[in-house]
């Protein structure tokens, strides 16, 4: 049952387990609670049907290093970030999860092996094929293997969901679930510990219009992002202090940095454009080995080639059709209109039907190619979300981001520049042609690098609580019947897009609490 709280007259509901947020991480641990008969409750904050350019108060202050996402990384509405998530999938390299002696804070509580087995209920969820991530995919492509002979980069590729919205399957399968109540409109505010028990016995919620209400469950799961998990546990003042919360605040410093000059600009779209394998669509990757990592003693990064239509054209008016209908979007008049008037490049639209249709990859005539990189942050106690003194218009305190990445970083991401321009040089792939602001100071490549609207770390995991916030099992160190799930458990960020991996976590949390009721 789906509920609107800004129109009902009840201020009390009881459940088994309570889940704060829609978005992939809630929808995930459904796929599990779904088939018991468990009674669930999921408080969302925003509405049932959102806006596509809804503006919730995502108000925010920032400190440090200039942070976006807080407005464009995170939404607010049944299925949260996945109405306009891109829907991207790539596990974590095994010692992603290694303590490393040159990274502070590095080393997760639990191994890729414990994760792994949970991914390919994760890839159904998201409706990939179950295809290979590592260089078989040269193979399957009957392509010829790229391989790096000094063993510092790797080939690799990731997924693309074709329905990244998740809001349709919320209404498909929980609108008339019988054990199953969805609550729009209720933004979670605090939550009550009591210190006998060592639990917590309530969780107040606020609708738009001030009027208050409350959960009471066996269990809690917060599964509200990496900014909305720690600034509720910090606005619970009766919660256990514990010096973790929202610390360690970390993202995926980014900027597309160079362009490549093929020889060959179809071979070069052929081998790291988009493709297909089934109905997946794929991208390629080139990340760090970790013989590199370790070696150079730097943190994980990645890269890939994006090729950036002509201003105009009919790929690009295309792909913006495309990008609205796969998030449940109807294209407005005036894209469809701007479609079909391109399309008297008639030799481009034959260019990738051909493409397309003899080896299944999207080729962009007249694409630009450019590269982008994407490196790890490493774990930092002045990188962090605050409660902020200033107040929202729903008299609740304004989170601060205080986003700071380190010298590490900066390091790293030179280094990669080296490694990429020699192994590109190595496999004749092209010529790199760096950004002027590339090889200038440390600060001017700072000022560069932009957040990826992956927010992690802040309720971070750990083996005890003198590091981290919640245990390997996602439960808070202090609290017995509350669980964090999604990226901000990461203790650190790794090399790729943290979506598959929290959703892995997720499911796994969802078998945990059936065991345990």
């Amino acid at each position: 049952m789906i509920q609107d709280f800004k129109s009902s007259t009840a201020s009390v509901f009881e459940a088994d387990i309570c889940i704060v947020g829609s978005g992939v991480a809630a929808y995930t641990m459904l796929s599990v609670l779904a088939d018991t008969n468990l009674n669930v409750i999921v408080v969302e904050r925003g509405a049932l049907h959102p806006d596509q350019n809804e503006t919730l108060d995502k108000e925010c202050l920032i400190h440090g290093h200039a942070f976006t996402g807080h407005q464009d990384g995170r939404r607010f509405g049944l299925g949260g970030t996945s109405l306009s998530w891109g829907g991207q999938a790539l596990p974590f390299h095994d010692f992603d999860f290694d303590q490393k002696e040159w990274v502070k804070f590095s080393g997760w509580p639990l191994s890729s092996k414990e994760i792994t087995p949970f991914i390919p209920a994760a890839e159904a969820i998201m409706q990939v094929d179950p295809v290979p991530y590592d260089t078989d995919v040269f193979s399957l492509r009957a392509l010829v293997p790229l391989h790096s002979d000094s063993g510092q980069v790797q080939f690799h590729f990731s997924k693309w969901s074709p329905a990244p919205n998740f809001k349709p399957g919320w209404l498909k399968k929980y609108a008339k679930h019988p054990c199953i109540h969805v609550l729009t409109h209720a933004r979670a505010v605090s939550m009550d510990f009591d210190e006998e028990t060592r639990l917590v016995s309530k969780l107040h919620i606020l609708n738009p219009e001030g009027h208050k209400g409350a959960i009471v469950a066996r269990h809690y799961v917060l599964a509200a992002g990496g900014l909305e998990n720690p600034c509720l546990l910090l606005a619970s003042e009766t919660i256990p202090p514990n010096p973790w919360i929202g610390k360690m605040f970390q993202d995926h410093p980014t900027a597309q940095v160079a362009t490549v000059k093929p020889k060959d600009s179809h071979w070069l779209q052929r081998y790291f454009g988009y493709f297909f394998l089934g109905k997946t669509r794929m991208l390629p990757r080139i990340s760090l080995t970790q013989s590199a990592v370790y070696k150079n003693k730097v943190l994980s990064a990645t890269a890939f080639i994006q090729f950036i239509p002509p201003q105009g054209s009919f790929f690009e008016n295309l792909k913006e059709v495309y990008r609205s209908a796969s998030r449940g979007h109807i294209p407005s008049a005036k894209t469809i209109v701007k479609t079909f008037s391109s399309m008297r490049q008639i030799g481009s639209l034959y260019a990738i039907a051909k493409a397309y249709w003899a080896d299944r990859y999207v080729f962009v005539p007249g694409g630009v190619p450019r590269l982008t990189m994407m490196i790890e942050q490493s774990p930092d106690t002045q990188s962090q979300i605050v409660l902020s003194g200033a107040k929202d218009k729903a008299g609740q305190p304004v989170p601060e981001i205080q986003w700071f990445f380190g010298d590490d970083t900066i390091h790293t991401f030179k280094t990669y520049c080296n490694i990429l321009e020699s192994e590109f040089k190595r496999l004749d792939i092209g010529k790199i042609e760096w950004d002027t602001w590339v090889n200038q100071d440390n600060e001017t490549i700072r000022q560069h690098l932009q957040d990826a609207y992956h927010h992690m770390g802040t309720t971070r995991m750990s083996t005890t609580r003198d590091t981290g916030v919640v245990n390997s099992d996602c439960r808070m160190h202090d609290v017995g019947n509350v669980y964090i799930t999604g990226s901000s458990i990461f203790p650190t960020s790794g090399h790729s897009n943290p979506t598959l991996t929290f959703m892995a976590l997720a499911l796994r949390l969802g078998h945990h609490l059936i065991e345990n009721n």
